[in-house]
């Protein structure tokens, strides 16, 4: 009974553990942009238009923002991590 009580305390440990560190990632990121500011250098020639699609997903202007996502999406030329930043970007 003791070792049954210890595995329920322990599980509901990680859980709890698992769900803060979760909301606080969350609460840095809302928006999840980080990733698509680091995947852009600042030489990147997509730098300015990227630049300005993330300060209009902050500004929630949505249809500014979905529009340039879907653009982005649709470049070739974009590197592995540059491909990957931008499906985790949520509007």
């Amino acid at each position: 009974m003791k070792k049954r009580t210890r595995y329920i305390i322990l599980s509901f440990l990680i859980v709890v553990l698992g769900a803060v560190k979760l909301s606080s990632f969350v609460e840095v990121d809302p928006e999840g942009v980080f990733a698509l500011k680091s995947a852009f250098s600042q030489n990147s020639p997509h730098k300015p238009r990227v630049d300005t699609l993330i300060e209009s997903i902050q500004q929630q202007h949505y249809y500014t923002a979905v529009s340039g996502l879907q653009w982005l999406r649709t470049d070739p030329n974009l590197t592995l991590e540059q491909t990957t930043a931008n499906p985790d970007t949520a509007v």
